[in-house]
Order: C-alpha cells, then sequence, then structure tokens
C-alpha cells in the first residue's frame, strides 16, 4: 500500500469517525465511538506516516476518541526492515507479527496500549527511556538468542528507564538472550509468571522500582543439572510492596535492594551464589527454601522477622555485620559449620519468640563446635529472658538479678567488665571502712610492721578478702567495732567472691572462644 493511499484512508477514516459520532451524539448523547483500523499491508515508513496521519487527523477534526476506543489493528504482518514509530495517543496490536529487523521504541511516549503478544522477534527490541500509559502486552513473545550477524547472547530486549504506568504482560515470553530492566519503573502490579531466560541469559534489573505487588515466577530450565548457568540481578532494586519470588535461581544478586513490605523467598531454590549484601529488608524476610547456594547477608539489615528454617540440608551463610532488630528464626540443625556471623548485630530482646530463636542458635552453635557464636547467642538469650522477667510483675525480682548479672559481666562474655566492678567494688568497701572506727590488733602470732602507714580502710578490704567471714575467728589483724561494720564486711567477702565467680566464668568463656 503507497504511502498517499493509507493518508487518503486516515482521510477516510476520519471523516466516517465525523459522522458517526454525530449521529451517536444525536441518538443518545454518547461522546465516545469505537473505532478500528486494520492494517493488511505496510511499508515501516508507510507504518510511520500512517500513525502520525492519524494522530494529526484525528486531533484536527475535534471527534472525541479515547484512547482504548481507537485501535490500529497491525496483527499477522511481517516487518522486513527496522520498525520504529512516533508518540501514539491511541491502541497499537502487532499480536502474531514477525519482526526480522529491530523493532525501535526508545523514548516514545505511548498513551494507548500496546499488544506484542505472540509477536517473534528476530533482532533486538529496544523499549528503553519510554514511558506507557497504558498495558504493554508481550505474552508469548519470542526474543532471539543471537543477533543477524551471528553474535551469540546479546541484548535482545533494552526496558532500561522505562515507566509503566499499568501492567507489563510477560507471561511466557521467552527471552533467549539478554534482557535488561534497569533503572525501570513499574507503577503497577507486575507478575513475571512463566517468564523465560534459557541458560545463558541474564536478567538483569538493578535498580528498577516495584511501586506495587510483584510476583516472579520464571520457567525453570534445570539450571541444576549443571552447564553455565544465567543470572538474575536486582542490585539496588527497590520493593515498595511485597515481592514474592518462586523460581530456580542461579547465581542471584540482590545487594543493596530495598525491600519495605514482604521479601518471600519460600519458594525458591538457589544455586551458585545468592547475593544479598547490604540488604535491607521490611517487615517480613522468608528464605523457608531448598537451598543449594552459598548465600551472602553481609552488612544486610533484617528489619522485621525473618526465617530461614526450611532448608533440607544447610547451607554456607555470611551473616558478617549483618543486623537483626528481631530474633532470626532456624529449625534445629539447620545451621551449617562454615557460617559467620561474626560482628553480626541482634537487637531483638522484646518477645518469647525472640528468647527461643535465641536459644535455637545458641544450641546450634554449640552443635557445631563455633564457640564464639554460641556465646553471642547466649548473651542474647539471658538479655532476652531478663526483659521477659521485667515485663512481668510476678518476676521483676529475677529481672533485677538478671539485669545485675549484665552489668557486672555481660551474662559471663565480659572478663574485663567483672574485673572492673570487682576492683571499684574494692574502692568503694576502702572508703566506706577509713571512715568507720576499725583497729589494728595484733592477734597472737601476727606481725604488723608492714602495716604500718598503710591505711586502715584498705587492710580490712584485704583481709576480708583474704580470711574471709574474719570477724567471727582470730585469723584477722583488723577488728570491727560495730557489729554493722562487721555485717559489711560478711556482704563485701560474699560479694566479692561470687562477682570473682563470674569473672572466671567470663576469662573460661573467653579461652574456649579463643581455642576454637
Amino acid at each position: 500500500m503507497k504511502n498517499d493511499e493509507l493518508l487518503e484512508k486516515c482521510r477516510d477514516f476520519v471523516q466516517q469517525l465525523r459522522e458517526q459520532w454525530s449521529r451517536a451524539r444525536n441518538e443518545n448523547g454518547a461522546d465516545i465511538v469505537y473505532e478500528q483500523i486494520i492494517v493488511k499491508e505496510v511499508s515501516p515508513n508507510g507504518f510511520h506516516e500512517l500513525l502520525m496521519g492519524i494522530d494529526e487527523l484525528v486531533q484536527k477534526s475535534g471527534v472525541q476518541i479515547d484512547q482504548n476506543i481507537l485501535l490500529v489493528d497491525c496483527s499477522f504482518l511481517v516487518f522486513k526492515e527496522k520498525l520504529s514509530f512516533p508518540n501514539f495517543d491511541y491502541g497499537i496490536s502487532f499480536k502474531k507479527s514477525e519482526f526480522k529487523r529491530e523493532v525501535e521504541l526508545k523514548g516514545k511516549v505511548i498513551k494507548g496500549s500496546v499488544d506484542f503478544s505472540e509477536a517473534i522477534f528476530a533482532d533486538k527490541a529496544d523499549f528503553s527511556h519510554s514511558h506507557f500509559y497504558k498495558t504493554l502486552n508481550l505474552n508469548a513473545a519470542v526474543f532471539p538468542q543471537r543477533d543477524l550477524t551471528g553474535k551469540e547472547n546479546f541484548l535482545v530486549a533494552d526496558f532500561s528507564w522505562t515507566k509503566f504506568e499499568k501492567d507489563l504482560i510477560l507471561q511466557n515470553a521467552i527471552f533467549q538472550g539478554d534482557a535488561h530492566f534497569r533503572h525501570a519503573k513499574f507503577l503497577g502490579d507486575t507478575n513475571f509468571i512463566r517468564i523465560g531466560f534459557p541458560p545463558p541469559a541474564i536478567a538483569d534489573f538493578s535498580n528498577a522500582c516495584f511501586e506495587k505487588k510483584l510476583l516472579f515466577h520464571p520457567r525453570n530450565f534445570g539450571q541444576e543439572a549443571g552447564g553455565k548457568e544465567n543470572q538474575y540481578i536486582f542490585e539496588e532494586g527497590d520493593f515498595k510492596s511485597s515481592a514474592v519470588f518462586e523460581a530456580t535461581l542461579n547465581n542471584v544478586e540482590f545487594s543493596k535492594a530495598k525491600f519495605f513490605e514482604t521479601a518471600s523467598f519460600g519458594g525458591c531454590s538457589f544455586y551458585g551464589i545468592a547475593k544479598f549484601n547490604g540488604t535491607s529488608f521490611g517487615k517480613f524476610a522468608d528464605f523457608r527454601s531448598a537451598n543449594k547456594a552459598k548465600m551472602e547477608f553481609k552488612e544486610a539489615c533484617f528489619n522485621g522477622k525473618t526465617e530461614f528454617f526450611g532448608n533440607s540440608q544447610p547451607v554456607v551463610m555470611d551473616f558478617t555485620k549483618a543486623y537483626f532488630a528481631q530474633a532470626p528464626h532456624f529449625r534445629e540443625g539447620g545451621l551449617h559449620p562454615n557460617t559467620k556471623i561474626r560482628k553480626a548485630q541482634f537487637a531483638g530482646f522484646a518477645t518469647e519468640d525472640d528468647y527461643q530463636n535465641y536459644r535455637i542458635l545458641k544450641r546450634e552453635c554449640a552443635r557445631i563446635h563455633a564457640r564464639e557464636e554460641e556465646n553471642i547467642f547466649h548473651y542474647c538469650e539471658m538479655r532476652t529472658l531478663a526483659w521477659l522477667y521485667i515485663s512481668h510483675p510476678r518476676s521483676i525480682f529475677l529481672g533485677i538479678i538478671s539485669y545485675l548479672y549484665f552489668c557486672i559481666s555481660r551474662y559471663g562474655q565480659g572478663p574485663f567488665q567483672a574485673l572492673f566492678v570487682l576492683v571499684g567494688l574494692m574502692a568503694i568497701f576502702s572508703c566506706i571502712y577509713a571512715n568507720y572506727p576499725v583497729d589494728i590488733i595484733l592477734h597472737q602470732g601476727a606481725s604488723i610492721e608492714w602495716a604500718k602507714g598503710i591505711n586502715t580502710g584498705i587492710l580490712y578490704t584485704v583481709q576480708n578478702i583474704v580470711y574471709p567471714f574474719s570477724q567471727f575467728g582470730q585469723k584477722g589483724i583488723i577488728e570491727a567495732k560495730t557489729g554493722a561494720l562487721a555485717v559489711l564486711g560478711v556482704f563485701q567477702s560474699l560479694t566479692f567472691f561470687t562477682i570473682f565467680g563470674l569473672f572466671i566464668l567470663a576469662v573460661r568463656r573467653r579461652f574456649r572462644k579463643g581455642s576454637e
């Protein structure tokens, strides 16, 4: 069809619209008239002019047409040259069409729906930097593995910096080469169901933003069986609503991503390496999956409930410098001996679940002989128990005792803290004794030449350590003149040996930790 024939067809079409619109308005007050242009044969240049002509003539006609009503139907066509078209306000369909060369939609503003369902692309499709106000349908579309020169695994589809106001339909689409969705913005619900990325294709969603719910359920091409593996990249992605991943994923990259709601990976099987370094998780993170990958969570931030207890076999996990606002939940036998928790921070000490989870983690670390981590979770368990005691009036006394245990030795974790408390208490008792009447009394066989010039308060303090309960025997060289001071000396002895026992326990834990 020649270009002038296309333009003539446009003019006829607009004239029909005028007549139908006027008739419909006179009959029932309707302002919208359904129309469809069916294009049977068109060259790329003619197609471009057709769209330009329709858009211009319809606007000049003054006919009110909704973008959802006017549809340009280019189904079942074969485009042998590069295809591009201008900004277009109305719907257009390329259903089951075939594109022998590149399809170029870069930087366009498309206000109507675009349908590429079941289309076949032989070269790159460039949708980057465009703005789709309506649905973009790529259902069952097929993208090639190589370009026309024979280069394999090239970029077959580019959606970088593209904005989707409504749905992007990718069900059953096959990307045999790389597909980029970098910095793309998805404002509607996004369902990647049965989408195909056969190895070694790479799906890159880095810096993408998902404003509403995401369901990512690509096809399984048996990546776990071996061979060159594909990658799914969501690095620095923003997931503003819940995100559900149900897939077999190889070498996935979620580093520095942000999940504001639920992040569910319970239906995933990870292989290779799964990286979540620096990732921030919101209300709930679910990793109850059959993993066979090494999982990295270095400097990750878990701001809500986190579950890891679904693994059938423990896998290596790295939580170096990670932060947990609540205690993570692992099942019994769920920790691999090479799991790293060094310098991780745990802040969840408020609920019964936190207590049970820390208790499980402590037992798991003991099972795999991870003494340092066992000490960490012992501290977390005791801290949570103290909080639970204090929260209930009937057990507040136990809570106070537990809190004192924390202040003295950090639940047996701080030998230097316990030693500092010991020295501090000795100084306090020495000051008290120095201001109360105590006498140096020479008992039989005792010599006090060495004690001349030494403060009697210090001597009495040391005596209560070396000779506890000396006021009730004849071994001491210092004797209190008042019963109250004698009782205080007994209290000092009890306190000293209690704290000294905690100091020995903390030193023992430190040596156990260092010997592993």
